[in-house]
């Protein structure tokens, strides 16, 4: 779901209010059967009340949230929002489980004989066996590598400036991809600031995780983070052209030198064929000794 973007909030607002829903009715139903008492002594009332508790907070939590992250000036805070955002991710799998272990007590209540057995046995299997399947499917296209896309349209350097710069388009760059991410800003799921700004730029090295904006802007020396395949996808949904790179050239006067036997021995084996080139003049290479440091 990660991919769809456009759609992924809304499905999961829709489940997570729909479950939440479930677990206030289930425990404001069990109240009303015991006529708004609890029962010190009944361990099931006890993770009843829990769920019921949760079953408030979580999705109070989830819109917080999604406001805190739209609409709250979040400049340099993505830290902060990650670490919300996990909160929000282990409290909903804690309720997830709190209601299993509510479902399991209650079956084992109501049908103490073979009957609540098997029932107990059923909801067990079934809910394990959902969440391991769609975690074994999660990892597996996690670890994947999707190839990018390579596209019939280009665009060149003039053309990226003239979109982002005259054009008010918020375009960045990864690898040799052009990506149009204006709709794609307010699901990112490191928040909008990220993006935002580095329109008109190369992302590349904070896609591979090699420099994190948020985190060294504060002082703090902490990794980048190396997005996975899911990232991979919504790049080739968002991706709308390949990105022209411009290579200046530079022109030397060379002189040749074929096989060279002092060289030959030190670089290649005797079966190769080796011709050196030797600049003529005296100008600087730029970047030739950075790729060749004995040179």
């Amino acid at each position: 779901m990660k991919h769809h973007f456009k759609y992924r909030q809304k499905v999961h607002t829709v489940l997570g209010l729909s479950l939440s829903a479930i677990n206030i009715y289930a425990g404001l139903y069990a109240f009303d059967k015991r006529d708004w008492k609890f029962s010190v002594d009944d361990v099931h009332a006890y993770f009843g009340t829990a769920a019921l508790i949760l079953g408030f907070a979580q999705p109070i939590g989830g819109i917080g949230l999604l406001l805190y992250k739209n609409y709250w000036n979040m400049d340099w805070e993505t830290e902060i929002l990650l670490k919300r955002s996990r909160f929000h991710k282990a409290l909903g799998y804690f309720l997830l489980f709190l209601s299993q272990v509510n479902i399991a007590i209650g079956l084992y209540k109501v049908f103490p004989d073979y009957l609540g057995k098997l029932l107990l046995s059923l909801n067990t299997i079934f809910f394990f066996g959902v969440l391991a399947t769609c975690e074994v499917v999660f990892l597996r296209d996690k670890k994947n590598q999707t190839v990018f896309n390579t596209l019939r349209k280009s665009m060149s350097r003039k053309e990226f400036e003239k979109a982002v710069f005259e054009d008010g388009r918020k375009l960045v760059i990864l690898d040799d991809l052009v990506l149009d991410v204006e709709e794609f800003i307010p699901h990112h799921p490191g928040g909008k600031f990220m993006i935002s700004q580095n329109v008109g730029r190369d992302v590349s090295k904070f896609f591979y995780g090699g420099y994190a904006l948020g985190f060294n802007s504060r002082g703090r020396r902490k990794p980048g983070y190396f997005h996975s395949n899911y990232a991979r996808y919504v790049v080739n949904k968002i991706s709308i052209a390949m990105y022209e790179k411009e290579i200046p050239e530079q022109e030397t006067v060379c002189r040749a030198f074929e096989n060279e036997t002092e060289l030959k021995e030190d670089y290649v084996n005797t079966s190769t064929n080796l011709v050196c080139l030797q600049a003529k003049d005296s100008e600087v290479v730029p970047n030739f000794k950075r790729h060749y440091p004995g040179s």
